[in-house]
């Protein structure tokens, strides 16, 4: 896929809307619920038909199917209870550096405003790794949790 003139993963394109809350186009929803088959995370995406609702749909399926064929990049090998049954987690070298970085910063946490850097911390931030607090339209205050620390414990360094 091209993003601004340059090649990138989905992903990358998922992680990039994660920021938009514009509501999605009426005739993209019926083929993004029948095109990625989504089952059980059909009531997340119809709570938030957005292009962030979208992305962070996608980027499920993608983690998904990582795991059924024993991908990924970094796992969490301390598995997450999930609707009764088990699920890897996946971490980015910058979702592993994110959470070096919280760590560092203690329980004081880090603000950040880069539409970007927030992007990036969607997934931490929904796997519970992570918790947001708004500071103000543009700037968000991050902390890690203690699941994120024993994540960050038990990721490949």
């Amino acid at each position: 896929m091209k993003l601004c003139g340059k090649f990138c993963l989905i992903s990358e394109v998922c992680e990039e809307v994660a920021i938009l809350s514009d509501p999605l186009p009426e005739s993209i929803l019926p083929i993004l619920y029948r095109n990625t088959h989504a089952g059980d995370d059909a009531l997340a995406l119809k709570i938030d038909e957005t292009y962030r609702g979208a992305g962070r749909h996608l980027l499920r399926l993608i983690a998904k199917r990582k795991d059924e064929i024993g991908g990924g990049k970094h796992c969490d090998r301390n598995h997450a209870q999930r609707s009764s049954h088990l699920m890897t987690i996946y971490l980015t070298r910058d979702e592993i550096w994110f959470l070096k970085a919280l760590r560092a910063a203690g329980e004081r946490g880090r603000i950040v405003s880069a539409p970007a850097s927030r992007a990036g911390l969607a997934h931490l931030v929904e796997v519970q790794y992570v918790t947001e607090h708004s500071q103000s339209e543009r700037k968000t205050l991050y902390i890690i949790t203690d699941r994120g620390r024993q994540a960050l414990a038990n990721a490949p360094q």
